[in-house]
């Protein structure tokens, strides 16, 4: 994913796109591409990571609320179509996890922020936020939070 630390008045329309190819398209794009093979075989998994930000927009992060919601709504969609074809749909709406994602954050330039957030490094160790998820999907969780 890529994040964003700006406020909506200073983030350039290419930072807007570029935050929405990355966090939006580019998990559309790999589901249009085992889409097809998932429906042939009536069965697959396709897990989207969205985040809590996706769920409430907060400042600074308009645009990156904005990707992860939609990948959200997207995903329901999706869930509806593809019901009968064996095929289950989650999403992961994780919190702080302790990774890169605040050094990478882009600014309202689209440049990077360069460091950690305090709230990041506080965050949920990467490993147990993996066993979390991965024992919600295996329950069969739709909607992972």
């Amino acid at each position: 994913g890529l994040s964003q630390r700006a406020l909506i008045q200073d983030t350039t329309m290419q930072t807007e796109r570029a935050i929405m190819e990355v966090d939006y398209f580019s998990q559309v794009f790999l589901t249009k591409t085992v889409l097809p093979t998932f429906i042939q075989q009536k069965s697959g998994q396709i897990v989207f990571v969205s985040s809590v930000a996706g769920l409430l927009g907060t400042q600074y992060r308009a645009s990156y609320s904005a990707a992860k919601g939609a990948i959200h709504m997207w995903a329901n969609s999706l869930r509806a179509e593809v019901a009968q074809e064996g095929i289950g749909v989650s999403v992961i709406f994780p919190g702080f996890v302790k990774t890169n994602v605040s050094f990478n954050a882009l600014n309202g330039e689209g440049k990077p922020q360069g460091h950690q957030d305090e709230a990041i490094e506080n965050g949920l160790e990467p490993q147990q936020f993996a066993k979390i998820t991965v024992e919600a999907l295996l329950a069969g969780e739709e909607y992972i939070v």
